[in-house]
């Protein structure tokens, strides 16, 4: 009995039959393709010819002789910059380019510097996503997209640097949005839109002409356009049927928001430019502060505007100025401290003038 148990107790029996334990399998390998699907980019000029997901692999600098950095020549793509720069040299061409008509591109995260063209030349880029992008000292626009496109997060600042014809900061087509951009310091303007967008919170300031230049039937909300200069430099220009609310304009040269037919512009601030809110043919204005200015707090260039309820005070010329009388505007509930409305008191388009404690009419101008 001693050897047996002896025996049991060293070679157990659960251990020798069918039921004995398994090694346990191995861990799967994994190729490099699937732990970095993505395919890198190390070295400038690079082209992307095929759709995939690409990415930078560490800071990159241009090559001179015209020569672009990254050229992108195929649909589906996105290319990750991944917080690296593109930089430039003397006679090199531009960051990024899309030579001919592509879609589905995203463009992201990272620095594109001095290049002697544009930082990223992408106006063939249709239905496409630009975002955390840094643009600066480009010789000529800092970026440019398609049409149908969504910008975000992207900062423009110092381009045009080569003076040739008027460049943008940030320049996209139609049919696009363009929320939390800055665009400043660049030689013509800052952020120009074509028809049919929306710009939202926005900045664009200290830029050779206009701040925000925008094209028919688009939005402008919450956007901040200040000392636009250039002599005619605008804080926001926007053309016919668009809505402009809840910015500010102030120390540009010339207009501070300059609208074009049947425009709607609420409570807004056009503050310390030459003249404050410019308005064409049917339009709303209503709402805003227009104090401060050199000359006009809101010029009516148009008719059958309606004026409402706007604060125009201690502007060096007037209020409000229609520049002709008798065109069906009208003008009614605004406030003017200091300088007064000017040329069109007693004509019975407008409201009165009156004086707070002895007005009777609810539509009187103060």
């Amino acid at each position: 009995m001693a050897i047996t148990l002896a025996w049991h107790l060293t070679y157990p029996a659960f251990a020798q039959g069918p039921l004995a334990p398994t090694a346990a399998p191995g861990p799967m390998m994994k190729t490099l393709q699937q732990v970095e699907p993505r395919i890198p980019i190390s070295a400038l000029p690079a082209a992307i010819t095929t759709s995939g997901s690409y990415y930078v692999t560490t800071n990159l600098t241009g090559v001179a002789g015209s020569t672009n950095g990254i050229t992108i020549l195929a649909n589906h793509v996105t290319l990750d910059l991944s917080g690296f720069t593109l930089l430039g040299v003397a006679g090199s061409g531009s960051g990024i380019t899309v030579p001919n008509s592509v879609e589905n591109l995203a463009i992201r995260n990272g620095v594109l510097d001095s290049w002697g063209s544009d930082g990223v030349n992408a106006a063939n880029a249709y239905n496409s996503l630009f975002e955390r992008l840094r643009i600066s000292n480009s010789g000529e626009t800092g970026f440019a997209t398609g049409n149908n496109c969504v910008v975000l997060n992207c900062t423009a600042w110092g381009n045009d640097t080569s003076e040739n014809e008027p460049n943008y900061g940030i320049s996209v087509g139609y049919n696009c949005t363009v929320i939390g951009c800055s665009a400043s310091e660049n030689d013509d303007f800052g952020i120009g839109v074509g028809n049919n967008c929306t710009v939202k919170d926005c900045t664009a300031s200290g830029n050779g002409l206009n701040g925000i230049d925008v094209g028919n039937n688009c939005t402008v909300i919450g956007c901040t356009a200040s000392a636009n200069s250039g002599g005619a430099g605008e804080g926001i220009d926007v053309g016919n049927n668009c809505t402009v609310i809840g910015c500010t304009a102030s120390g540009n040269d010339n207009f501070g928001i300059d609208v074009g037919n049947n425009c709607t512009v609420k409570d807004c601030t056009a503050s310390g430019n030459f003249r404050g809110i410019a308005v064409g043919n049917a339009c709303l204005i209503a709402g805003n502060t227009c104090s401060g200015n050199g000359s006009f707090g809101i010029e009516i260039i148009g008719v059958q505007n309606r004026v409402d309820g706007n604060m125009v005070g201690n502007n060096n010329t007037v209020g409000i100025y229609p520049e002709s009388l008798n065109v069906t505007n009208s003008i009614t509930r605004n406030s003017a401290a200091g300088f007064g409305y000017g040329n069109y008191a007693g004509n019975n388009d407008y409201a009165p003038t009156g004086s707070v404690s002895t007005a009777t009419n609810p539509w009187t101008n103060f």
